[in-house]
């Protein structure tokens, strides 16, 4: 698990079943992860809650 707190940017690959992220940390180290294609982000916004396929999604700039 790595906090989202320590994320500066999560960029997503789609291949085969798989999605590949890697992580760029404010510490400067680069983390790759693979994850099952299912996979889903969740969160709350003023209008309501939401929640998005990790196959859905590119880019992801964390500002800190």
């Amino acid at each position: 698990t790595i906090p989202f707190e320590k994320v500066k940017i999560a960029e997503f690959e789609s291949r085969k079943g798989i999605v590949t992220a890697v992580l760029k940390l404010i510490d400067g180290q680069t983390i790759e992860i693979e994850m099952d294609k299912s996979q889903r982000f969740y969160g709350n916004v003023n209008f309501g809650t939401f929640q998005i396929e990790v196959t859905d999604l590119k880019k992801i700039t964390f500002t800190h």
